[in-house]
């Protein structure tokens, strides 16, 4: 930040504008780093001023004072920038007037130099030797921006960051260096500003005085603060230690303000700070110091106020200046020369003790203990943790209740001005002492008993004025009020030996004004209006009078003494009454007797005495009843309601007992707030395993537990034989409703919509937006919460009833009621077994009037009563079959196109007519999609799905399931699981999934995939295309040219008729070509191929291979691997191929090739030609072998002949064969046996040697 001083005079005129004194000035204006510049505008200026008026603009000054005087804060001061000339040149002046103090301050900024006057005579002398004054120009005219370093003077300063505010609630937060922080004006809320380290400047110049709060808060310094403000001087800093010192301007602004609507607040840390205050007249400042051991002195004349409320449990007192506990455990002292105001108290119990000064305590909270000592002292309750407050200056106590839950009881003296809270009060005085009263917010009412008292804020027309003063009755207090008169404070009332009077009000106002008359003396009076009250008894012995009241009811809140409860006010028809015991440190003993109209709270400390306690019991059965809550000790309820009489009884913490007589109504009420779990219940053996907190608890009497309302967490209760009801609120409950029509309630506010399925035993929904799932048995009776619900029955005699919301009932069979259907909006579902829409629309148009309502009959037994609805209304119903639950559904396609999902639960779905979608969902569902173009997905389960007519997609999922595709073009897919597939007539593609699936294709072209499993497919007739897939499968192509695949595992497989394809995959396979001419192939793994009947081909390929050709002249590859190959009947050509094969042509002329490796080559019968190949290969020749060819055979190579003995005629080794049959025939070696039998030999031209591979067998 940058400085700029200017010396100059300053000039003070008399009224006649004559100077009388002349003195030095100083100017100083800081400017934030990112000024450089200054501008001006001229503004209208009188004729007869020498300089001309001007609004100085730019980037904003961040100060600007004249000898210490904030000139920027000021609204009257008049700028002016202009010339003046003299003989020695001319001087651009800056001027400054105070029309306050008719002062002037002038200052040169530029021109030539001029020597200013320090004497009246030597400034007469400068005005005389004026010649012309008027506008700057050149480098110093209006517009022109006017670098501050031209300016004169003397430039200085640190670089400091600017944090500015606006004219608003601002939260301004420094920076580590050293900041300026300009808080702007601000409302009654106010701006923050968060303290950091550096040397900051805080500016609150520009709050307006009025409404502005300032709040400085310094909690989060690792260090303490020493402040020191001054009201007065205007001045004020906080030394943050070794995070630097922050200054304050302008602090007297928002000071001032604080008497109206604004204030300084200043927010300690957590170590010793100290605090020295000085606010003046009407300024008004608090301090809130938090941990750490402080030090307050307060000087001065204005308000201060010390905040404990982060604290629990303060000491102080005011009369000493001691803090003995500053509710952190801290023991501090309070010095100076002035008061404290008012001490704001801790959600503790606090002790307070005032001085003889004028002080306010308030109160937020806690068991206090507090004296207000000497002057006239303000007690208050309007915080915002106060719900109501009953004030009884004239016996010492002051109780009430908290938001939130709660109460407080405090013991006070010594307080003349009495505010409540922003509720409901009861504000008493005392006789001896001219009070105050203000009750704030709510509707109050207002005991006057004794002495001058003022009402600051009675409402006459809903407040209350109780009269209790000695002599006199209700005629004399009426003509009291008649004879009013009208005073400068409000109308006034004089009561003989006192007088109150009503701030504001006119003696017209009184009319009608509700002024009570009571006794003095006796019990003290609480006394209640027609309309819902919190009632707090005091210490003493009090009389509490609940008046009538609405179905939300009054609240009296138990204390000590021997009251006496009147309920006589109740009209027995709407009012609901709680009497609450919870704040007590000892158990209570409950006794009621609705018959005898009597009851009784037994306490530690004195004993309530009820009476007509009949009244709220009666009205309890329409809109009304009667709570007691209970200690969180052990307490004993015995309770008898009568007939007709309703009750509700919480016990809450300790282990309570219950005895219930009579034969009305008694709710067991666990809705505690923090119960530590969920309660055990159950009223079949009268025993509570848990009540929430932890205790067993016993139920006795001759009377029933009526209904049972749970915590929030898990509940477990379990009904009796009687009919009984249950209130579910948050948590995962478990209900059992026993014997009995029982009923479960989910009509909290707490519950948004609820899905109830009595026939699946669950119900769902939001309890406070957390979702619940509840377990449900042996319910009968259903009511929803106030918003949509979707209620389903079982099947049997349910009653349903919605409450609010827009609802969805469904009827599932038995003979159900419908308590609240509405026609117009809600949903009605039927699923009844084989009931088609039209079946339902027909038996809602044939509904009957009854007493209870409209009935409708649908047969087999099941009925439906619609209460509060005729007939008529029924008839313009639409129905619907339904949509799924998580039970057994029967769901009816219509004729259209239909999409039905099934759910949970084991469904029958039926799609009918059109193009339908089915869901099947978990369970083991039935699903048929009828006539059109379907969709069936069985989902999880075991599922059975018939397509019907049409083109399919049938898809199975989980579970084993029986898919039918029946006639039509159909996509079956059967999932997971042991699956049988029907694919029925059509070109179908079916994929049987993974697990041993059964597959049958039917008639038409289809393709079929086994996938993972070992399968079973029947292709069925027609030119099929199908693959095992993974898995040891069965594959039956049946007639038509088939294309058959094994893939992986073990397969066998079957082309049937026709010509096939047929192929083996992976692992080792059986391939059977049947009729027709056949393709095989083995590829990997040691397979057996059988062509069967027909010319067919054969390929082994990878593995030792088995290949039998059957009849027809086949082709037959071996391939590699140590193959075994028979071509059977027909000419066969076979390829022995890699590997050491052995083969055999079987009957008719074959062409066999060996290939590479050592093989065994037999042409069998007819005339063959054998081709050995690379190897050592034997030649095998039988007796009927025909004249076979041997091809590549050659002697001394390896090769070798096995001959059948019986061809030899008893030639015993090959020298003798080759004698007996040998020649050289075409110039090849021929062994000729006769009978058509020989051997030819290609390329073999001599007989030498050949006896040396022929071998005898």
């Amino acid at each position: 930040m940058t400085t700029l001083t200017l010396t100059g005079i300053i000039i003070e005129r008399d009224i006649n504008d004559d100077p009388v004194s002349i003195a030095p000035a100083t100017f100083s204006a800081a400017f934030p780093d990112t000024t450089s510049v200054i501008n001006y505008s001229v503004l209208p200026t009188p004729p007869d001023d020498i300089l001309p008026l001007v609004d100085i603009g730019g980037t904003p000054v961040a100060s600007a004072s004249v000898n210490g005087f904030d000139i920027g804060a000021s609204e009257t001061i008049e700028n002016s920038i202009g010339f003046i000339q003299t003989a020695a040149g001319t001087h651009i002046i800056l001027g400054f007037y105070d029309p306050d103090t008719n002062t002037d301050a002038l200052f040169q900024i530029g021109g030539d130099p001029l020597t200013l006057p320090t004497t009246v005579a030597e400034l007469a002398a400068l005005e005389a030797s004026i010649i012309n004054t008027g506008q700057a120009t050149g480098a110093f005219a209006p517009g022109v921006d006017i670098p501050i370093n031209t300016l004169g003077g003397t430039l200085s300063g640190d670089t400091f960051n600017l944090v500015p505010g606006a004219d608003g609630d601002d939260s301004l937060v420094g920076t580590a260096g050293d900041d300026l922080i300009v808080t702007g004006n601000a409302t009654p809320d106010g701006d923050l500003v968060v303290g950091s380290s550096g040397n900051d400047t805080i500016d609150m110049s520009d709050n307006d005085g009025v409404n502005g709060f300032v709040v400085l808060s310094y909690d989060g310094l690792d260090a303490p603060i020493s402040v020191d403000i001054d009201g007065g001087a205007n001045t004020g800093s906080i030394d943050k230690a070794a995070n630097g010192t922050d200054t304050l301007l302008g602090v007297e602004q928002p000071l001032f303000a604080g008497w109206t609507n604004g204030g300084l607040d200043i927010r300690g840390t957590d170590f010793n700070d100290s605090f020295t205050l000085s606010p003046e007249g009407q300024q008004w400042m608090s301090v809130r110091a938090s941990d750490g051991t402080d030090s307050f002195t307060i000087n001065g004349t204005g308000l201060v106020r010390l905040d404990f409320r982060d604290g629990t449990g303060i000491n102080v007192n005011l009369a000493t200046g001691t803090i003995a506990d500053d509710g952190f455990g801290n023991a501090e002292t309070i010095g100076g020369t002035g008061d404290v105001w008012e001490v704001f108290g801790t959600v503790g119990n606090d002790t307070f003790t005032g001085s003889a000064a004028d002080e306010s305590f308030r109160s937020i909270g806690g068991n206090n203990t507090l004296d207000g000592g000497l002057g006239f002292d303000r007690l208050r309750y309007d915080s915002f943790e106060i719900a109501s407050v009953n004030i009884d200056a004239d016996a010492g106590t002051a109780s009430g209740t908290l938001n939130g839950g709660g109460s407080f009881t405090d013991t006070i003296s010594g307080f003349e001005r009495l505010r409540g809270s922003n509720g409901n009060d009861q504000i008493t005085g005392e006789a001896t002492v001219n009070n105050r009263l203000e009750g704030r917010g709510g509707t109050d009412t207002f005991t006057h008993v004794g002495g001058n008292d003022t009402i600051s804020d009675f409402d006459a027309a809903t407040e209350t004025l109780i009269v209790r003063v000695a002599g006199l009755d209700q005629t004399a207090v009426d003509a009291a009020v008649a004879a009013a008169t009208d005073t400068a404070g409000g109308a006034q009332v004089s009561f003989g030996s006192g007088t109150v009077t009503f701030s504001g009000l006119t003696t017209a106002d009184l009319a009608g004004a509700d002024v009570q008359f009571a006794a003095p003396g006796g019990a003290n009076l609480v006394p209640g209006t027609d309309g819902d009250d919190s009632l707090v008894g005091t210490a003493g012995d009090d009389l509490i009078v609940t008046g009538n009241a609405t179905p939300d009811g009054d609240l009296v809140v138990g204390s000590s003494g021997n009251d006496t409860i009147d309920m006589s006010g109740n009209d027995g028809v709407n009012g609901f009454v709680t009497l609450s015991y919870d704040g007590f440190a000892d158990g209570i003993l409950v006794d009621i007797d609705g018959a005898a109209n009597t009851g009784i709270v037994i306490k530690n400390d004195g004993d309530d005495t009820l009476l007509d306690v009949a009244n709220p019991l009666d009205a309890g059965f329409g809109n009304g009843g009667l709570g007691i809550i209970g200690t969180a000790n052990a307490d004993q309820f015995d309770v008898a309601p009568d007939a007709g009489q309703w009750m509700q009884m919480r016990g809450g913490d300790g282990t309570d007992g219950y005895t219930i007589g009579g034969t009305g109504l008694v709710r067991l009420d666990f809705a505690f707030t923090g119960a530590a779990g969920g309660a055990q219940i159950n009223l079949a053996t009268g025993t509570i395993a848990d009540d929430g907190f932890g205790n067993a608890e016993m139920i006795g009497g001759t009377n029933s537990v009526w209904e049972v309302r749970g915590t929030e967490n898990a509940d477990v209760i379990t009904g009796g034989a009687a009919d009984e009801s249950f209130i579910s609120q948050g948590g995962n409950d478990t209900i059992d409703g026993g014997d009995g029509f029982d009923r479960l309630r989910y009509d909290r506010s707490g519950v948004t919509g609820v899905t109830v399925d009595l026939a699946a035993g669950t119900a769902t929904g939001t309890w406070d937006g957390a979702a619940f799932t509840d377990t449900i048995s042996n319910i009968e009776f259903v009511r929803g919460s106030n918003s949509g619900d979707t209620l389903a029955g079982d099947t049997g005699n349910n009653r349903l009833e919605g409450r609010g919301g827009t609802d969805t009932f469904t009827h599932v069979g038995g003979n159900d009621t419908i308590g609240d259907f509405d026609a117009a909006s809600e949903t009605l579902i039927v699923r009844i077994a084989g009931s088609s829409f039209l079946a339902l629309q027909a038996a809602l148009a044939n509904a009957t009037d009854t007493a209870g309502g409209a009935v409708v009959d649908f047969g087999g037994g099941n009925t439906l009563t619609f209460a509060g609805l005729t007939a008529a209304q029924v008839a313009r119903i639409t129905a619907d079959t339904g949509g799924p639950t998580e039970g057994a559904d029967t769901l009816i396609g219509t004729a259209g196109d239909d999409v039905i999902s099934g759910l949970g639960g084991n469904d029958l779905i039926e799609g009918g007519d059109g193009a339908d979608d089915l869901f099947g969902g978990d369970g083991n569902d039935t699903l048929d999609g009828g006539t059109g173009p379907n969709g069936l997905f069985g989902g999880a389960g075991d599922d059975s799905l018939t397509g019907g007519i049409g083109w399919e997609e049938i898809f199975g999922g989980a579970g084993n399931d029986t898919l039918s595709g029946d006639a039509g073009n159909d996509n079956i897919g059967g999932g997971t699981g042991l699956d049988l597939i029907f694919a029925g007539d059509g070109e179908d593609i079916v994929f049987g999934g993974d697990d041993d699936d059964t597959i049958w294709g039917g008639l038409g072209d289809d393709q079929i995939g086994g996938s993972n499993g070992a399968d079973r497919i029947l292709a069925g007739p027609g030119n099929d295309e199908a693959w095992g897939g993974a898995g040891n499968d069965l594959i039956d192509g049946s007639d038509g040219n088939d294309s058959l695949s094994g893939s992986d595992g073990n397969d066998t497989i079957d082309g049937g008729g026709d010509a096939d394809e047929l192929w083996g995959g992976l692992d080792n396979d059986s391939l059977l070509g049947g009729d027709g001419n056949d393709t095989l192939g083995g590829f990997d793994g040691d397979d057996f191929l059988g062509g069967g009947i027909g010319e067919d081909e054969l390929w082994g390929a990878e593995g030792n291979d088995t290949l039998e050709g059957g009849d027809g002249a086949d082709q037959i590859g071996g391939a590699n691997g140590a193959d075994s190959i028979d071509g059977g009947a027909g000419n066969d050509t076979v390829f022995a191929g890699d590997g050491n094969d052995t083969i055999l042509g079987g009957s008719a002329d074959d062409l066999i090739y060996g290939g590479a490796g050592n093989d065994r080559l037999g042409g069998g019968a007819g005339n063959d030609t054998v081709w050995g190949g690379p190897g050592v290969d034997v030649f095998e020749f039988d007796a009927g072998g025909g004249a076979d060819v041997f091809e590549f055979f050659s002697v001394g190579a390896g090769d070798r002949i096995e001959i059948d003995s019986a061809l030899l005629g008893g030639a015993a080794d090959g020298a003798a064969v080759v004698a007996a049959f040998g020649s050289i025939v075409e110039g090849n070696a021929v062994l000729d046996f006769g009978v058509g039998n020989s051997i030819t030999l290609t390329g073999v031209t001599t007989l030498d040697g050949l006896d040396t591979v022929l071998d005898i067998v």
